[in-house]
């Protein structure tokens, strides 16, 4: 039988991710949903379980529809985590973030943000930031210290003002 080597303590990027997950255990956004045109097109704006049904009202409304009945009338589409997205997504009508992972480059523009932000951070904050460490290969220690750090702050109640 082989001998199992003794695991070392945790990196700091190992530590951050897990911070992380305990600040967001509770923090559960819903999918993302669209809306679709007549002509298929997908409407570039993401909306919560809560506003997707008006937005596809409105959709038809503002003249994304028509009465041809040869074309399909406006739709929506999703409800799940958004994959590849380059920011954090949220409801167009309410601003409730929703759920998403983050490109390449999504992430090293949240990485960057962070790096330079003052704590405490919110749960949104703490759920942007998971997602773009999670995206991410290797922090260098610097940046995964640092962003422990900020993440060790006392967890903030209510979003940031804008």
């Amino acid at each position: 039988m082989a001998e199992v080597e003794p695991m070392g303590p945790p990196s700091p990027q190992e530590t951050l991710v897990e911070r992380l997950r305990s600040l967001t255990r509770d923090f559960d956004p819903p999918g993302a949903y669209w809306v679709w045109d007549v002509a298929n097109r997908f409407v570039c704006e993401n909306y919560c379980p809560d506003h997707i049904g008006a937005a596809v009202a409105s959709a038809g409304v503002s003249g994304l529809w028509c009465d041809d009945p040869t074309l399909e009338p406006p739709h929506e589409d999703g409800g799940y985590k958004a994959a590849c997205v380059d920011c954090s997504i949220a409801c167009a009508t309410c601003g409730k973030t929703l759920a998403y992972t983050l490109s390449d480059f999504g992430a090293l523009e949240e990485l960057n943000h962070f790096m330079e932000a003052e704590g405490p951070l919110s749960p949104e904050q703490a759920y942007e930031l998971l997602a773009a460490v999670e995206a991410v290969e290797d922090l260098t220690a610097h940046e995964a210290t640092r962003l422990l750090e900020l993440a060790n702050a006392p967890l903030r109640c209510e979003a940031p003002d804008a």
